[in-house]
């Protein structure tokens, strides 16, 4: 904003996953000798259908003023952070399919099993800084932060709050 004396930074982040996992299982024979019977390893077929979403966002700003009046010099910080995460994962398996060159979930008679699974969690927070120096010998530094967050445990709305204050 003022170059050398006053910046403002930004960032913002996106992802995004997903995936799709196809699945079965078919008899197949086998023999433990050369005499013996074709054998099946298994008895019971099935096809299974899983998908996975996931989407990530972060966004961060904060302004920098930093200056030297004199033998004094004063810097102030402030920001914002957000994230927020997101995440889908579900499935569908069938049992018994009909054919074992078309293995789906449609051709399948036995049951059906499913499950889904939704998760998401978000922060949220502002910071803040000042400090000040006369002669690079005394110094003074407050720092402030305010916390919010939907991952612990709701203590007084799920916010917190921090004020060290340090002088040297």
């Amino acid at each position: 904003m003022i170059k050398g004396i006053w910046d403002l930074n930004a960032d913002a982040t996106f992802r995004r996953s997903s995936g799709l996992k196809r699945s079965y299982d078919v008899p197949s024979k086998y023999k433990t000798g050369p005499e013996a019977i074709l054998t099946p390893t298994f008895s019971n077929t099935y096809a299974r259908n899983e998908n996975d979403l996931t989407r990530y966002n972060v966004y961060n700003i904060y302004t920098d003023f930093h200056k030297n009046f004199g033998d004094h010099y004063i810097q102030a910080l402030a920001g914002y952070n957000q994230e927020y995460n997101y995440n889908n994962y579900n499935y569908i398996q069938a049992l018994n399919l009909i054919s074992t060159t078309v293995p789906s979930i449609g051709s399948a008679t036995g049951n059906i099993s499913k499950d889904e699974r939704i998760k998401d969690w978000a922060v949220q927070g502002i910071f803040a800084r000042i400090s000040y120096s006369y002669k690079d010998k005394y110094l003074a530094e407050f720092n402030g932060r305010f916390d919010g967050s939907s991952v612990f445990q709701r203590i007084t709305d799920g916010a917190s709050f921090h004020l060290p204050l340090r002088v040297g």
